[in-house]
C-alpha cells in the first residue's frame, strides 16, 4: 500500500521565463479556501471553461459557440478581467523543444531562522519558474528550468553552502509537463 501526502496549495508564485526576457516580474497566484462569493452566471463560467483551455480563443469564436454577439462576450470578459475573476493569460511552453531540464525541488528545514533569506535568494535564479507554498510536506518547492543537470547540481551546491539550515533537498526531474487548467470544475 502507497503512503499519500496531501497537502493544500495556499501560494502558488509563477515566474515570467527570465532566459527570454530582460526583466523579471512575478505574478501571485493565491488560492481561496471557502466559497466564493461572485456575480457570475453561466456565461461567464462558460467562457472562463473556454479561455482557461484556450487563453488566445477568438472573440468571434466564442461569440459562435456561445451562441451571443462578439460585443457581449468582450464586456463580459473585461468584467471578469475588472473583477480579478481572470487575472492573466499564458501560453504553455513545451521545455523538452527548447532543450531545457525541468526540476521539482522540495526543501527541508531544520529551523526558519533563513527562511525569508531562502525565499529572497531563490529568485536570483533567472531559471526559477514557479514556487510552491504548502500545509505539510516541504518547508519549501519550487520548479528551475536548466541547460543541463550540471547547472541543476550547481544550483542545489550554492543552496547548501549559503543555508545551513537545509536539512534535505529532495527532486524529481519532471520529463513530460501537461497543461494546467487554472478554473475549476463548478
Amino acid at each position: 500500500i502507497k503512503e499519500k501526502l496531501v497537502c493544500p496549495i495556499i501560494k502558488y508564485l509563477l515566474f515570467n521565463r527570465s532566459y527570454f526576457l530582460d526583466l523579471r516580474k512575478v505574478k501571485t497566484y493565491e488560492c481561496v479556501y471557502g466559497k466564493l462569493e461572485n456575480n457570475f452566471d453561466d456565461v461567464d463560467i462558460s467562457i472562463l471553461k473556454i479561455l482557461s483551455i484556450n487563453s488566445r480563443s477568438k472573440l468571434i469564436d466564442i461569440s459562435k459557440e456561445l451562441n451571443l454577439d462578439t460585443t457581449t462576450i468582450r464586456a463580459r470578459i473585461k468584467s471578469l478581467e475588472n473583477n480579478n475573476i481572470i487575472v492573466g493569460y499564458r501560453a504553455d511552453i513545451d521545455t523538452s523543444n527548447l532543450k531545457k531540464d525541468v526540476y521539482s525541488i522540495g526543501i527541508y528545514l531544520n529551523d526558519y531562522s533563513q527562511f525569508n533569506e531562502l525565499k529572497k535568494y531563490l529568485t536570483t535564479f533567472t531559471e526559477l519558474i514557479s514556487v510552491t507554498e504548502t500545509i505539510g510536506g516541504e518547508d519549501y518547492r519550487f520548479d528551475i528550468e536548466v541547460n543541463n543537470s550540471e547547472r541543476y547540481y550547481e544550483i542545489i551546491n550554492l543552496l547548501k553552502d549559503k543555508f545551513s539550515s537545509i536539512r534535505e533537498i529532495e527532486y524529481y526531474r519532471v520529463l513530460q509537463s501537461y497543461k494546467i487548467i487554472y478554473f475549476p470544475n463548478i
